[in-house]
């Protein structure tokens, strides 16, 4: 209080707090409120005395701290450091200003565009809103970034740079590199730089050294990666992941290589010296042998991507690996580019193989073969093919690939390099093509190695086999010009080449043995990066598309990465905007609109070309923000240049990278990833051993290839990359970006604008951007600490490494939080934070004066808040003390009033129980009496009931067996009857079986009958000078129609009397058998008799008709002149009895003569209809159904003409056309083989018709056929016939 002196302000508050005591303690007993008192005496006063000697202690700290600040102890302290005269007021505003950005300024040094260099250095002389003049010339401000100091040049980490900007970031791996030093890390990210030249810095002892130390503890290496990834594996227990990409020559390959051989030495057995080792390791080499080749960019270019699994087993020892590929160039092996080869494999091949070998794989020297010389290139400089071939075998051997495989697979890569040198000539007839002579002998040989007939190869790929669709699915077989059986063959090699690379890796993956106790991998990603050229095609698409969609992983799992940096060191973390690539990619694999799906639903249309589906995806995705037309204005694009690109030939892809234009032109050819079916028949089914178990999916369990549904590239590639994706999503991503410094592969000369342009297409840049949103620039508390201790005095140099850094944040006016963070191990700068750091303590003995005086008064304060806080902390737990002890005190006199209240709860509780058991006792004793009584009762009850019921099951047993007896004997009745009605009906059956056949028989002699008797009828109408001969056929024909009338009317009788026996006779089974056996011998003696009788009649007739009609055809020649100049006023009468005789022919003949859909055009502009047409005798019918009774028209075609239609057009493709007297009937069919058949068949029918039924379509010969009707009815192009011409050519041609 305000009047009271301190010592009555304690007597009051020890006075108070007393007598409180004694109020709580009064209903205590003595003994027990004595102990309390004494306790509570003696704590307070401990209390009081502890807050007073706390007090004063904080008192004298205070004013000690506060003199060494005052200005007398900080003049003297100066007076150390020998100052100039004070000049802080003209310098208090740099210290103090709040620098959110670096800002340029007059005089200093920075880096400004450069078209050579990408970035140089140079000096602003003056600095505008808009613009910055340097020495060189003036940029937009944007194109101006400040340069490190001189000592952070060559750092390893990029992140320790003050300013993290894209010319310090290539300013850094260039000073590395000129050091030799490679490897530089970007947080966790490994940037690798080819030196084109061997470091000794991968031998064993090296690996030992990065083993068991974390990342930062050596300099950055590949080995620093692969250990940080195996030893996360084995703390989280989870899989690891290992991106690298890059450039084509930038070191992709070795790099997986020594991370592989890294994880085999520390896991495996025998420090990587074990057979499953050796097998991961010696898989490279042989898939580099058939998917690696020589670029103008690189010697050993991997021309396909793969992912490698090394797995680990419960111990974390290597346990097995998987190797999945994606993408093989395929077209590499049919045509490379000028300075480039094929893939080593064969070059190895030819140079390697011994004499025998080459003999039995009819091998020459390379330069023989056009897939091999074509590029001018045969060999690398440096590089033995020959030993490469051993190794390459030794590889094989070590893997698990048999001699007997070897040796076909070999004989195979042979067959592909005879089967390119086989060459195609025009044949003799039309547009077809053969093997030429001089390359004979190279398809002999490639047939015989892929063990394959000759004549069916060359056949296949000449000529190819097309089906006209429809219900009829007529087969065809077109011819091929020279150059299209070229693209058959190329294609065929292709294909077969793709087929055994994946066999191969499949017999990569069962050669390894996989451990059953297997449980997490490291994946090894090795695919080619973003790319873009002149002219940019499908290939380049795809690259791109996989690109863009790691890119997206990528700049996730960095966001995720940094995140987990804040975390570990406990910064406050705020999410950030990054760009993304989620645009791009659902334009290129959305669902039904993407660009890859509308590319293979074009590959499945049928009329669907590279400029219809252009058009449609600039029609699907007409505003997307990812897409745009080619223009002139968009010179500066990837792709387009000069050139006048349409709508219809490209389009542009926004890709994180750049923007790309693609051509189109071939996209569906590239993407048709199929043979034609004459050629997959044939390797799938004639094809040996080998190449057929290649074709056929067999030989070899394990090949997980990707497949597309309608054996398409893009189907396949999407596949795969969905799975690789998915794959790498269960896993941590350790990334690795490797860079080729230059295109001439020279050791120590770097391309500075082309690693700029590798450093964007690989992400870093996308990196970076994350990065600058943070905190960037990370230094350790120590490292800062050691930076500027000889800078400070002695009191404050002393201070604990986090606290000196803090104050000395602090004391240059940074605000925490906001341009940096204190972690657990280090320091957190914002961009450029640290720079402003580095001028301000570099400044003058001013600024460093009133430096040291900041961070005094910050400690004076910090510590007197301390003191604040501790007196205040003290307080509070006095005042928790005496809360806790009356809470205990109230707590005890509640457990003691209950403890009372609850004994005599109990005792009244255990006197109603005792009352309760007794009267529970007696109630019991009640019911027990009354419960035996009821039993005795009900023992009673039961007897007599189990009596009755023992009567009852006596009585229904008897039932039941009287029952069983008269079922059985039912059942024994109805399997009799049922064995007899199933012998009768299978008499029956048989009787009726054999009665139609007779009746078949004699049909079959009706219609003999109905042929000899039209014979006779033509016979009749060639000469009136054999009417005995047919009088005495006819009366032959009489008396055979009256013995088949007899015959049905026997028949007749049988059936009727074995219905009339098998009605009368049902009851009497026995009796009906002995009928029926009596009936069957009987009737098979006259069945025997009339057959016998029928032959020889029929033979008779046979012999008759035959000599005959001999003698008529002998004699018709001879006497048809005669006969047409003797009776030429006859020859109406003979028309009327041809009529008559057609009109027979068509009562005899119901069958049609062809039948089949086609289309009708309703007049000369009428719209086309589907019909089905029937050509019966002289009759073309047409109907709307086939099913309808009444044809929806006709055409007589006595008087008709048929023609092809020579229109061009395209609805008149396949027509002819059906000239009658009176309408011309416009006809179309699918085909124009169907169009032949159908013309023909008309005419051939016009020429049976005027020939009264001397011609069969059945039996005549094509050729015989073909000239008759033209002898009919000539078959010409479309004319108009008058009815006088018609008249004159009828009358020649009679």
């Amino acid at each position: 209080r305000p009047t009271e002196t301190r010592k009555e302000a304690t007597h009051r508050i020890t006075h108070t707090h007393t007598h409180t005591h004694r109020q709580r303690t009064s209903s205590l007993p003595a003994r027990t409120r004595f102990l309390s008192d004494t306790a509570y005496s003696f704590s307070l006063s401990s209390v009081l005395f502890f807050f007073s000697s706390s007090f004063f202690f904080f008192l004298l700290l205070f004013l000690y701290e506060f003199l060494l600040s005052s200005r007398e102890t900080m003049a003297a302290t100066a007076s150390l450091y020998k100052p100039p005269p004070s000049r802080i007021t003209e310098r208090v505003s740099p210290l103090t200003q709040s620098m959110e950005q670096w800002k340029a300024t007059r005089g200093q040094e920075v880096w400004i565009p450069d078209k050579e260099e990408a970035f140089t250095q140079s000096v602003i002389y003056k600095v505008d809103d808009e613009q910055v003049e340097t020495e060189k010339q003036t940029v937009p401000r944007s194109k101006v970034w400040p340069i490190n100091p001189k000592t952070q040049d060559g750092v390893p980490d990029n992140t320790e740079m003050m300013y993290l900007y894209d010319p310090n970031l290539l300013h850094n791996l260039r000073v590395r590199y000129d050091r030799d030093e490679i490897y530089t890390y970007t947080a966790y990210i490994l940037i690798a730089i080819n030196p084109y030249k061997q470091l000794p810095i991968y031998s064993t002892e090296n690996i030992h050294k990065y083993h068991k130390t974390s990342m930062r503890a050596n300099p950055p290496h590949v080995f620093g990666i692969a250990e940080r990834a195996y030893r996360h594996m084995k703390s989280e227990k989870k899989s690891q992941s290992i991106v690298v990409s890059g450039d084509s020559g930038s070191g992709k390959t070795e790099t997986c290589k020594y991370v592989l051989r890294y994880l085999t030495t520390i896991a495996g057995r025998d420090e990587g010296q074990g057979k499953l080792e050796k097998q991961i390791l010696e898989a490279n080499p042989l898939l580099e042998a058939f998917g690696n080749a020589k670029t103008l960019r690189n010697n050993n270019s991997s021309r396909f991507g793969k992912f490698v699994e090394v797995h680990f087993d419960s111990k974390f020892e290597v346990a097995g690996a998987r190797i999945t590929t994606y993408l093989l160039e395929k077209s590499r092996l049919v045509q490379q580019p000028s300075g480039e080869r094929n893939y080593h494999v064969f070059y190895q091949m030819c140079r390697g193989a011994s004499a025998a070998e080459k003999s039995r794989w009819f091998l020459e020297d390379l330069e023989t073969y056009h897939y091999l010389r074509q590029s001018g290139c045969t060999s690398i400089d440096g590089v033995d093919d020959a030993k490469d071939y051993h190794h390459l075998r030794e590889a094989m051997s070590t893997v698990g690939i048999t001699s007997e495989q070897q040796e076909s697979i070999f004989k195979t890569l042979a067959g592909l390099l005879h089967l390119g040198n086989v060459v195609f000539a025009p044949a003799d007839e039309g547009e077809s093509s053969k093997v030429s002579d001089h390359t004979k002998q190279h398809i002999e040989h490639a047939c015989t190695l892929l063990k394959v007939n000759q004549q069916a190869m060359e056949e296949a790929l000449t000529t190819r086999t097309l089906s006209t669709g429809g219900r009829r699915g007529t087969m065809y077989r077109i011819p091929l010009k020279p150059f299209e059986a070229s693209f058959a063959r190329d294609a065929l090699a292709k294909h077969v080449y793709g087929k055994l690379f994946d066999w191969l890796v499949a017999a990569v993956n069962n050669g390894i043995p996989m451990a059953a106790e297997a449980k997490h991998f490291i994946g090894i990603l090795d695919i080619s990066g973003f790319e873009y050229f002149n002219q940019n095609g499908f290939e380049q698409f795809l690259i791109n598309y996989c690109n863009e969609k790691i890119q997206q992983y990528f700049t996730v799992q960095i966001l995720q990465q940094e995140q987990e940096i804040y975390l570990k060191e406990g910064l406050r973390w705020r999410q950030v905007e990054v760009p993304n690539s989620f645009d791009t990619l659902e334009l290129i694999e959305a669902k039904r609109t993407g660009i890859l799906p509308l590319l293979e639903e074009s590959c499945i249309l049928p009329r669907a070309t590279d400029q219809t589906f252009t058009l449609r995806v600039h029609k699907q995705h007409f505003n997307h923000s990812s897409l745009m037309k080619p223009s002139s204005s968009l010179k500066d694009v990837p792709g387009i240049g000069n050139l006048k690109l349409t709508q219809e030939e490209a389009f542009i892809v926004r890709h994180f990278a750049a923007d790309v234009c693609y051509q189109t032109t071939g996209f569906l050819e590239k993407n048709n990833d199929t043979l034609h079916s004459d050629l997959l028949l044939l390797m799938s089914n004639k094809a040996g051993d080998f190449v057929g178990e290649l074709f056929n999916g067999g030989g070899i369990a394990g090949s997980d290839q990707p497949r597309s549904r309608f054996g398409t590239l893009s189907g396949t590639f999407l596949s795969g990359i969905s799975d690789l994706m998915a794959r790498l999503s269960t896993t941590s991503s350790n990334f690795i970006r490797c860079i080729n410094p230059n295109e001439l592969m020279k050791p120590a000369l770097i391309n500075a604008p082309a690693c700029m342009t590798q450093l964007r297409c690989s992400g870093m840049l996308e990196a970076l951007v994350i990065m600058q949103a943070g905190y960037p620039t990370r230094c350790l508390f120590t490292d800062l600490h050691a930076r500027y201790y000889d800078l400070m005095p002695k009191e404050i140099s002393r201070l604990k490494p986090r606290t000196f850094c803090e104050a000395l944040l602090v004391a240059l006016d940074l605000e925490g939080g906001k341009d940096f963070q204190m972690g657990l191990s280090r320091v957190f700068f914002r961009a450029g934070k640290l720079a402003f750091m580095e001028d301000l303590m570099n400044g003058s003995m001013d600024d460093m004066f009133e430096v040291v005086g900041k961070v005094k008064a910050w400690l004076a304060r910090k510590r007197w808040l301390q003191a604040i806080h501790a007196v205040r902390s003290i307080n509070i737990c006095g005042k928790l003390i005496e809360d806790i002890r009356a809470a205990a005190r109230s707590k005890e006199e509640e457990r003691l009033r209950k403890s009372a209240a609850y004994q005599a709860e109990l005792r009244r509780r255990e006197e109603e129980l005792r009352r309760q058991q007794e009267e529970e006792r007696k109630r019991r004793e009640e019911e027990e009496r009354i419960r035996q009584e009821q039993e005795a009762e009900a023992r009673r009850v039961k007897a007599e009931k189990k009596a009755q019921r023992q009567a009852e099951l006596a009585r229904l047993r008897e039932e039941a067996q009287e029952k069983a007896t008269l079922e059985s004997q039912l059942a024994a009745e109805r399997d009799t009857y049922a064995e007899l009605e199933e012998s009768m009906r299978e008499e029956i059956a048989s009787l009726e079986s054999k009665l139609d056949e007779q009746i078949q028989q004699r049909l079959a002699t009706l219609d003999a009958l109905d042929e000899a008797k039209t014979s006779l009828k033509m016979m009749n109408i060639r000469a009136d000078g054999l009417d005995e001969e047919v009088a005495r056929l006819r009366a032959r024909v009489q008396e055979l129609e009256e013995e088949l009338a007899r015959a049905h009317k026997q028949i007749q009788a049988l059936k009727d009397a074995l219905a009339l026996e098998k009605a009368a006779h049902t009851e009497d089974v026995d009796k009906l058998k002995d009928e029926l056996e009596h009936l069957k011998k009987e009737h098979a003696l006259q069945l025997a008799a009339a057959e016998e009788s029928k032959q020889l009649a029929l033979a008779k007739a046979r012999v008759e008709l035959d000599a005959t009609i001999a003698k008529l055809r002998s004699e018709f020649e001879t006497e048809k002149k005669l006969l047409l100049k003797e009776h030429e006023t006859e020859m109406h009468e003979l028309k009327e009895e041809k009529e008559q005789n057609v009109q027979l022919l068509e009562k005899i003949s119901t069958k049609p003569l062809k039948t089949g859909y086609l289309t009708k055009r309703g007049g000369s502009y009428g719209k086309w209809q589907r019909r089905f047409f029937v050509l019966k005798s002289n009759f073309l019918s047409y109907f709307k159904d086939p099913k309808d009774a009444k044809p929806a028209g006709l055409i007589d075609l006595e008087n008709a003409r048929v023609y092809r239609t020579n229109s061009k057009k395209k609805a008149d493709i396949h027509a002819f056309e059906v000239v009658t007297p009176n309408r011309t009937y416009y006809i179309r069919a699918e085909a124009a083989v169907e169009t032949e058949e159908w013309i023909q068949a008309l005419n051939l029918a016009k020429a049976r018709h005027l020939s009264a039924g001397t011609v069969d379509l059945n039996t005549t010969s094509v050729t015989a056929a073909r000239k008759l009707a033209q002898r009919v009815v000539p078959i010409s192009p479309r004319f108009k016939v008058k009815k006088e011409e018609e008249e004159k050519k009828e009358t020649k041609e009679a």
